[in-house]
C-alpha cells in the first residue's frame, strides 16, 4: 500500500467490505476498531437513522452500507472521520439527507448522476452531520470516488 499511496495515512475498511473481498498479503483484516460496540445502543440508533425515509443510506435492504457509515462515525483514533466511498446508495442519501444536499440541491448536467455531480462540485469531499443517537450530531467527511 505505502508504494500507492505513501507513508503515514490510517486506512481502514469496514467489517462488511472485508467480508466481500479476499485476503490480500501485506493487508490487514482487523476491520475498524470502534470507541463504542456495535451492540450499544448508540451505534443502534444511528443505523435506525441512517434507515430512516425517504432515501435511506443503501435503500431499504442496506444494512451493510449503513453499518460503514456508522463504523466511519465511530472510528476510534481520528478527530474528524473521512469516509472514501464510490458507492451512489452511501452518497446521494448522505448528501441529500445530512450534508450541503439538506440546504442546497445539486445541479446536474444532462449525462451526469447525482453521484457524478457532487464529486465534481465537491472533488475534496464534502461534510454530513448525522444524529449520533444521544441527542447530538457527528460530524464525518465523505469523499466521493466516483469518474
Amino acid at each position: 500500500m505505502d508504494s500507492i499511496i505513501g507513508k503515514g495515512h490510517d486506512l481502514r475498511a469496514a467489517n462488511s467490505a472485508l467480508g466481500e473481498s479476499a485476503p490480500l498479503a501485506g493487508l490487514d483484516r482487523s476491520g475498524v476498531e470502534l470507541s463504542i460496540t456495535r451492540d450499544d445502543t448508540q451505534y443502534g440508533r444511528v443505523l435506525d437513522e441512517l434507515a430512516k425515509p425517504p432515501g435511506p443510506v443503501g435503500q431499504s435492504k442496506g444494512f451493510a452500507d449503513r453499518a460503514i457509515v456508522a463504523d466511519a462515525m465511530f472510528a476510534k483514533g481520528q478527530a474528524k472521520p473521512t469516509l472514501m466511498s464510490g458507492d451512489r446508495k452511501i452518497i446521494d442519501p448522505l448528501f441529500k439527507k445530512y450534508g450541503p444536499g439538506k440546504t442546497t440541491p445539486i445541479t446536474q448536467e444532462p449525462s451526469q448522476s447525482m453521484t457524478q455531480a457532487i464529486a465534481k462540485k465537491f472533488p475534496g469531499g464534502f461534510d454530513v452531520d448525522i444524529p449520533d443517537g444521544v441527542g447530538g450530531f457527528k460530524t464525518i467527511t465523505i469523499i466521493p470516488m466516483v469518474a
